[in-house]
């Protein structure tokens, strides 16, 4: 198990004992077919389903983990919609980002947790067995008349909202280089250019990664050392649902990984036996760096570069260049490590525009 899933299986054990014991027997039961990071996120949006019963007063407890599923057997479909209005209006107030900061929920957030609610409702009315009857909890599934409908989206239309948002041409070359060399200038004389010259090396060797991959982040900071083939320019990763992968990476991104891990065990007080190949110093200690962490750092750098990023976009990003160069939805689809073209295919319009220079040769004599 990856080292974050690891550290979420801990916070789910955590979040659980909060919740009603049939909802705990739920996400017991799913465990074996989900993911510790996927049944977190239900418990959260149970938890918040169950605090909205406690204030619109549709349960008598006002402890959560009180809430008997009769409440859910009795709830009515209006009861139901009004949450689904009460979660559109939701805003972000937990984020740390003050730019983010209480701005509503997105579409896809709002229908996983509609999502998660059915799947609970689905289990608790067709999956259960009351130990006296057998027969399940309750039948009355409200949840049943709500339908999720995704927003309808061509693949010409995706590729038009995130052309925006990746790196084109040569661009990616230019972040490397203005981290590499002029980003010191702008944090010139602050604490930061202390901690920028402490980190260049292996924030230059995370970012080469994500261009020169398009490694996703979890794999990134899951990486260890002895998974790492200099002389093939190959590494040993896991993908999602922990299916093991080797992935090649770019004589470049293969250059700047070297260069930080010469200075990898001085700069971070590593220990002969750490494995994590990205660390960082806490309270002078070497740990390994967190996803959040390594999603912190590409944004501080692309925030300066004036395009904010993700490390989905960079991967993206690595995904568009390696189509325009090859042409060939396959290697992608391996080097992503996508289980089908399906998901490839939006990469052959994002860089280019295929179509556009393809019908501007219609009117060629």
């Amino acid at each position: 198990m990856r080292r974050e899933q690891s550290i979420h299986l801990e916070r789910l054990r955590a979040n659980m004992q909060e919740l009603p014991w049939y909802i705990q027997e739920y996400i017991d039961a799913k465990e074996d077919s989900a993911s510790p990071s996927t049944l977190l996120g239900y418990v959260h949006d149970y938890k918040h389903f169950l605090q909205w019963l406690i204030a619109e007063g549709l349960t008598e407890q006002p402890v959560i983990g009180d809430v008997p599923y009769s409440v859910l057997e009795l709830l009515r479909r209006k009861d139901v919609e009004n949450y689904i209005k009460h979660l559109n209006r939701r805003k972000k107030m937990n984020s740390d980002k003050e730019d983010i900061k209480n701005q509503k929920l997105k579409k896809a957030t709002v229908l996983r947790s509609i999502s998660a609610l059915k799947s609970l409702f689905h289990y608790l009315t067709t999956m259960t067995e009351d130990e006296k009857t057998g027969e399940p909890y309750f039948y009355r599934n409200v949840m049943a008349k709500v339908e999720i409908t995704k927003e309808k989206e061509t693949i010409n239309a995706r590729a038009s909202r995130m052309r925006s948002k990746i790196l084109h041409n040569d661009d990616d070359r230019k972040l490397l280089e203005f981290v590499a060399t002029e980003y010191e200038q702008l944090i010139a004389g602050t604490r930061k250019e202390i901690y920028y010259r402490r980190d260049r090396e292996r924030d230059l060797a995370i970012l080469s990664l994500f261009l020169g991959s398009g490694i996703r982040v979890g794999e990134l900071a899951d990486l260890k050392l002895d998974k790492i083939n200099e002389n093939e320019r190959l590494i040993s990763i896991i993908r999602k649902g922990g299916k093991e992968d080797s992935i090649w990476i770019t004589p470049s991104a293969l250059s700047d990984l070297q260069a930080y891990l010469q200075v990898r065990k001085e700069r971070y007080k590593a220990a002969d036996d750490e494995q994590s190949v990205f660390l960082t110093l806490q309270n002078g200690s070497c740990q390994a760096m967190s996803i959040r962490a390594i999603q912190n750092m590409v944004d501080k750098y692309t925030k300066a570069f004036n395009i904010r990023l993700t490390p989905h976009k960079l991967r993206h990003t690595f995904a568009t260049n390696f189509y325009n160069k090859e042409k060939d939805s396959l290697q992608v689809m391996m080097q992503l490590g996508h289980s089908s073209t399906d998901t490839t295919v939006l990469y052959t319009q994002l860089g280019n525009e295929t179509l556009k220079q393809s019908l501007e040769r219609l009117d060629e004599d």
